[in-house]
């Protein structure tokens, strides 16, 4: 798999939990096998501006933005701060 398959694979799980298709009562492995988690460290590294502009659309759920937010290792500060903008 290509670095930018890998990249828009990450970006359907993070929509589909954004979007609610995926979550931890539902779809436990996602979560236990830490794919999300993975999923959102790859856009963290290789597509920050994607990740971020997410989770300031306020469009999702806060919880699940926050959520996000808190997963990315390298940004975390600024998941935070798109975060915060998304909410006013």
């Amino acid at each position: 798999m290509t670095d930018q398959r890998r990249i828009d694979a990450a970006r359907d799980i993070v929509t589909d939990y954004l979007r609610g298709d995926i979550d931890p009562d539902r779809n436990p492995d996602m979560f236990d096998d830490d794919i999300v988690y993975f999923a959102v460290a790859r856009l963290d590294r290789h597509d920050t501006d994607w990740l971020l502009a997410r989770i300031a659309d306020p469009q999702w759920p806060r919880a699940v933005r926050a959520d996000i937010a808190g997963m990315m290792p390298g940004h975390y500060a600024e998941g935070e701060t798109a975060l915060r903008a998304g909410n006013r």
